[in-house]
C-alpha cells in the first residue's frame, strides 16, 4: 500500500490514488519510516499542510532511516510551517534540523547526504553563503559533474530552488528527467511539489513538467 502511494505521487501524479491507499493502511503505519513519510507527504502535495504536520508530528524518531528518504523531521515540519504561511516557526524546524544534521555531520564530516541537507536547511533559512559552501563541498565530494550517468538529483534540485539558481537548473533539468532512475525526478512531483511553486511562472519550467519525457538512448 505505501509503495502504491510512492507511484501515484511521484510517478502518476495521481493524488486521489495515493489517498485511498493511505486510507487502507493501519494507524500504526504513522511509527514507520517510509509509510510516515509517504503519509505526510500526501497531505502535502495537497497543500494541507495541518494533516501534514500530524502525520509528520506523530513519527516517534528525530531521523527517518529509508532509502526512500532518510533525514530530519524538523525539516518536514518546517516545510509544512512554510506551506501554512508560518515563516518563524518554519525557521525554528528548519534550526532543530540543521542541528541534527550538523551532530551527524561530526561522525560522518564526508557524507554527502547530510551536507545535501545541510545546503537546503541553511538555504531555507536565508544563510546562502553558507549553503553554497555546504553545496560545494558535496558536489566536489561526488565528482561535482553533472552527465547522463549522474545527472543532477531531486535533493540537488531543491536547494537550486531555494538558492534562486533558476538558469542553472531550467538547463539541468531535461537531462535529469530524461533519466529518473539516476536522478529521481519525475515531472508529476515537480508538478505537484510546493517547494518548486517559485517556479510555476517560468514558461521553460512548464513546458518541461508538462511536455512527455524521452528517455535518452542505450
Amino acid at each position: 500500500l505505501t509503495m502504491k502511494a510512492l507511484i501515484n505521487l511521484n510517478w502518476r501524479g495521481d493524488l486521489e490514488a495515493a489517498a485511498a491507499a493511505i486510507r487502507q493502511l493501519p494507524g500504526s503505519a504513522l511509527l514507520e519510516d517510509r509509510a510516515n513519510f509517504y503519509i505526510g507527504l500526501q497531505h502535502y502535495y495537497q497543500r494541507n499542510p495541518a494533516q501534514a504536520l500530524a502525520a509528520w508530528s506523530a513519527f516517534p524518531r528525530e531521523f527517518y532511516d529509508d532509502f526512500q528518504f532518510s533525514g530530519p523531521k524538523s525539516q518536514l515540519l518546517g516545510d509544512a510551517h512554510e506551506l501554512a504561511k508560518r515563516p518563524e516557526a518554519a525557521k525554528a524546524e528548519w534550526r532543530v534540523a540543521l542541528q541534527a544534521v550538523d551532530k551527524r555531520l561530526v561522525l560522518k564530516p564526508t557524507d554527502r547526504t547530510l551536507l545535501l541537507f545541510k545546503a537546503e536547511l541553511l538555504a531555507s533559512l536565508g544563510e546562502k553563503t553558507a549553503a553554497e559552501a555546504a553545496l560545494r563541498t558535496a558536489q566536489e565530494l561526488g565528482g561535482n559533474q553533472f552527465t547522463a550517468r549522474t545527472p543532477m538529483s531531486w535533493w540537488q534540485a531543491r536547494i537550486y530552488v531555494r538558492l534562486g539558481r533558476v538558469d542553472e537548473l531550467l538547463e539541468q533539468l531535461p537531462l535529469s528527467l530524461a533519466n529518473p532512475v539516476a536522478s529521481s525526478i519525475r515531472p508529476a512531483a515537480l508538478r505537484l511539489d510546493p517547494r518548486f511553486d517559485a517556479l510555476r511562472s517560468e514558461p521553460r519550467f512548464v513546458k518541461l513538467i508538462e511536455a512527455p519525457v524521452r528517455s535518452p538512448a542505450p
